[in-house]
Formats: C-alpha cells, sequence, structure tokens
C-alpha cells in the first residue's frame, strides 16, 4: 500500500516536472493542489459515518483517493520549492523552513499526545469523523490563506525566457550520486529499531524511546538550522551535519549499551535533520530557477529509490556486517551529500563571482 503510493507520487512528480516550469502562478498551483485534501478527508469523514459498505469496498476507496491524493502532492513537491521564488527574498527562505520545521513539530508532538487521550475517553469513529472534519476545514483555508501570499515585484523574480532542459544541465549529474546515497542513508536509518532489536540493545518499551527522540531532535535541529543559516553558507553546514552524523550513528551500537544508542541516534537524527532541511534550501538558492522543477522531480525520485535500496539491504547488511557495520554503512553513505552539495555550492559561488 505504502510503496504504490509512494510510486504515485514520484510519477507525478516526474510526469509534471517540465510542465511544473511553465506554470506562471506559482500560488495557484499550490493552493489546487493544497484543495486536493478535500476530497480526501470527505470520503474518509463519509466512511467513518458508517456508510453501510463492506470491508473491502471501504479499502478499495480510501486506496483510490489515496492515490489521487498522492499525485497531488507530488505536483506540490515540486512546486513547494519555487513558491518561496515569488513570495519572499530567497535569502530568508533557511530561517522560515526551519522555523515552520519547528511549529509543524509542536503540532505533530501535540497530536500524537492527545490521539490517545481522545481514543481513551471516545468511541473511535466519531472521534476520527470529528479528525475528518477537521481536515477538511485545515484543506478549505490551508489554500486559501496560500492565495493571500502577498508576491514580491516581479524586477526581483529570476528570469523565465531561457527554458533549460534537466538532462543538459550539468548540476543534474553533478549530483546524482549525492541525492541517490543520501536516501540510502535514510532507507537504513528508517529501520534503525530493526537494527537495534537485531544486535539485543532494544526492546518494545525502548522502541517508544526512539520514536520520542525523533520527535524532539527533529524539533531542536529545525530550530537550531534557523539560527545557523543566517551565519554560515549552507553547503558548510551540509558538510558538517554528514559528517557528525557519520561519526555518531557509527558509534551507536558500541558496546551494546542502550544509553549509549540513545545518544548517539538523538545526536545522528539531530544533524541528519539538518540534512533534510538544508538540501532544499540550498537548491531553491543555487539551482537555476528556470529548471527547477525538473531538478527537484529527479532529485525527489533519486533520494526515493535510494531509501527503497537502502531499507531493502537492511537484511543482508545485518547479515554480513552485523549491526555495527551496518550503522558504519549508514553513515559512510550520508557523507556524499555533505560533499556533494559542500562542492556545488562553491563552484557556483566561484562562478558568480567571475560573472561579476
Amino acid at each position: 500500500y505504502v510503496s504504490v503510493l509512494q510510486i504515485a507520487q514520484v510519477t507525478a512528480m516526474l510526469l509534471m516536472s517540465r510542465a511544473a516550469d511553465d506554470i506562471k502562478d506559482i500560488r495557484k498551483g499550490v493552493a489546487l493542489t493544497l484543495a486536493a485534501f478535500i476530497p480526501f478527508f470527505g470520503v474518509l469523514l463519509f466512511i467513518s459515518m458508517g456508510s453501510g459498505m463492506s470491508s473491502h469496498t471501504k479499502y478499495l476507496i480510501i486506496f483510490i483517493v489515496s492515490i489521487l491524493l498522492n499525485l497531488a502532492l507530488g505536483l506540490y513537491c515540486i512546486l513547494a520549492y519555487k513558491l518561496p521564488h515569488h513570495i519572499m527574498n530567497i535569502q530568508d527562505y533557511g530561517k522560515t523552513l526551519g522555523q515552520s520545521g519547528v511549529i509543524s513539530g509542536v503540532v505533530c508532538m501535540a497530536l500524537s499526545a492527545l490521539m490517545p487521550f481522545l481514543l481513551s475517553k471516545c468511541e473511535y469513529f466519531s472521534t476520527m469523523a470529528v479528525l475528518f472534519g477537521v481536515g477538511i476545514l485545515m484543506g478549505i483555508l490551508t489554500p486559501m490563506l496560500c492565495l493571500k501570499f502577498r508576491t514580491v515585484s516581479e524586477s526581483v523574480l529570476p528570469s523565465s525566457a531561457e527554458k533549460i532542459n534537466i538532462f543538459r544541465y550539468k548540476p543534474f549529474y553533478q549530483l546524482i550520486i549525492p541525492n541517490f546515497m543520501r536516501g540510502f542513508s535514510t532507507g537504513i536509518l528508517n529501520l534503525i529499531t530493526v537494527i537495534g532489536y537485531a544486535c539485543g540493545i532494544l526492546d518494545s518499551s525502548a522502541a517508544a524511546i526512539v520514536v520520542i527522540l525523533t520527535q524532539a531532535a527533529s524539533l531542536l535541529s529545525c530550530q537550531s538550522y534557523s539560527f545557523l543559516i543566517g551565519k554560515y553558507r549552507g553547503g558548510n553546514l551540509l558538510l558538517v551535519s554528514a559528517v557528525t552524523f557519520c561519526v555518531a550513528i557509527s558509534l551507536a551500537v558500541i558496546g551494546k549499551s542502550k544509553w549509549v544508542f540513545f545518544v548517539c541516534y538523538f545526536l545522528a537524527y539531530f544533524f541528519i535533520n539538518h540534512t533534510t532541511t538544508g538540501v532544499p534550501v540550498l537548491v531553491a538558492n543555487r539551482i537555476e530557477y528556470n529548471c527547477l522543477g525538473q531538478y527537484t522531480a529527479w532529485r525527489m525520485a533519486l533520494h526515493t529509490l535510494g531509501v527503497a535500496v537502502g531499507g531493502a539491504c537492511v537484511p543482508f547488511l545485518l547479515k554480513c556486517v552485523g549491526a555495527a557495520g551496518t550503522l558504519v554503512v549508514c553513515g559512510v553513505t550520508a557523507l556524499p551529500c555533505g560533499i556533494g552539495y559542500y562542492w556545488f555550492e562553491k563552484q557556483v559561488t566561484k562562478q558568480k563571482k567571475k560573472e561579476r
């Protein structure tokens, strides 16, 4: 199910990548894709209120609307990286993205705490019907708010006169390996609890702590990035984050101590989340605007492919090199991203200085 939804989203990104670069009103495009949540939550609300359909029919309908939603989100993922050029000074994008990550992190943590409480006090389907109704409301309000963004002056927007084919764009090829390997490393990290179980460090209660550490590290990392990006170059932050992540995750199972594992995992996730935030920021700032949609689509496709391959390799790695070796591979495969984007930013900066 999850794999099909991922395939739908990536397919939409690739099919719409060139068209996305031709869309003039980015705000309307983003608003339209966000409105896809309205029918999605509408269907869930209808089903939760008791429609008399069989379980098989319900699952089939949910599956179909989920695919349609992910097709819309595929286009949204492209346009979302072009939107900042139209509504803000692109130099402020890193700080804004970090702060938005903090807000979304707080909301996610609050909902994670609220959901078990509500479900323990109220009937399940009644509770979910209310939440789906809230989802519909958010699906209406979010596009409306998006359309109310004030656009920057046309004179400061990148020129759209020259059309760029992504397959003739040199940085695309230079960053193929960094983008794929970041996904590969993430695919291994996503199965950290499996790795912890395999070496006897984690149990069912410890796995819950990993979830809490993930949320806390993500929240603090976004806040940290929004502060640091105003003082240091994005490429420098990516390089330092990749190296620190490599060291921290490689030490996680040394001594097979649960607390060493928790500390190392927290540090590793903190710094890898710098990369998760930092790559889109650097891309928005340094990739040519006229092929930004195409580049974003292919970057995310390579990343998603890397995640799938990395996750699939975990059982093989555990068998061949054990938990410690698997985490070393996880750390080492994150380095090409930090090094690649650091080098890419230096090249672009040097080129711009020459043009001046």
